[in-house]
């Protein structure tokens, strides 16, 4: 039995007990760079925010309103185009545990976690997002949704035989 590579990046070996074929506990797929969309937030948040500090300087120095109405033009132009590059390009799951029972899934802010049953989940699908990257969409029973964060086309693609295949042995009678 040889190493399989998952999502491209870590060699896993299958283990046996006895003469039974076993899945290996709690394997995580990595879809996307956690590191590199915390350097994109980060590099976005820097532009916005002295965006953001200009426009109110500018906004309390004419005297168009007090400390408070300056303060909120700030924000408005610091949050909403932050928010527009969070949810267009950096959301989406980076990381996805499988377990016999559950997939948890982990998106890029800290302690962001989704657990979703396997039987919850109809099919796994890569599709193209922007120029180039991919996205996992996992279709659930319930007609909702689930994508990951954008990476490229290999990587999608391995996540989503790995997480298509988990889901043809979950939905297996016991």
């Amino acid at each position: 039995m040889g190493d399989l590579v998952v999502a491209g990046r870590y060699p896993c070996t299958p283990y046996t007990t006895g003469t039974a074929l076993k899945a290996m506990p709690d394997l995580v797929l990595h879809v996307g760079s956690r590191s590199g969309g915390y350097v994109a937030l980060l590099f976005f948040s820097v532009i916005f925010a002295t965006l953001g500090a200009v426009v109110a300087w500018e906004y309390h120095k004419q005297r168009l309103g007090g400390r408070g109405p300056a303060v909120l033009a700030g924000l408005a132009v610091f949050l909403g185009p932050l928010m527009l590059v969070y949810y267009s390009s950096l959301n989406g799951f980076y990381e996805a545990q499988l377990s016999p029972t559950h997939l948890e899934l982990r998106y890029l802010p800290p302690f962001s976690r989704e657990r979703v049953a396997w039987s919850e989940i109809s099919r796994a699908e890569a599709r193209p997002a922007y120029r180039g990257s991919w996205r996992v969409h996992l279709i659930l029973a319930s007609g909702g949704e689930l994508e990951s964060a954008t990476s490229n086309c290999d990587s999608i693609e391995s996540a989503t035989r790995r997480l298509q295949a988990q889901i043809s042995i979950a939905r297996q009678p016991q």
